[in-house]
């Protein structure tokens, strides 16, 4: 039974040992991590677009970012941060590129 306690006790402590992770936006210069308060995630990452209470009953902040447009091209990217309190308590970024074609019909 020793064993497993201190898997356990390992596990709690990666758990809780979160480490800076970049996040691709503004050229990965801020650092996004598990644990940040609503101050410095706004202090690195400016004002939300939208704050919202998800499913579960957490706060998230919504990120959008419209990263130009070439042609019928489109490309953005949309980073979510999960709080519990006021730290971060999980976050998920994406990125999106749309297409726009024009077609036209003859009569």
């Amino acid at each position: 039974m020793r064993f497993p306690a201190k898997a356990a006790a390992l596990a709690l402590i990666l758990s809780t040992s979160a480490c800076a992770t970049q996040i691709p936006w503004d050229n990965g210069e801020t650092a996004l991590q598990v644990g940040m308060s609503q101050a410095q995630v706004e202090a690195g990452f400016g004002t939300p677009t939208r704050r919202f209470t998800d499913a579960e009953g957490y706060t998230v902040w919504a990120y959008d970012r419209n990263d130009g447009t070439s042609g019928a091209t489109t490309a953005s990217r949309e980073l979510l941060v999960r709080f519990v309190g006021d730290r971060v308590l999980g976050y998920s970024h994406s990125s999106t590129t749309t297409t726009t074609t024009t077609t036209t019909t003859s009569p």
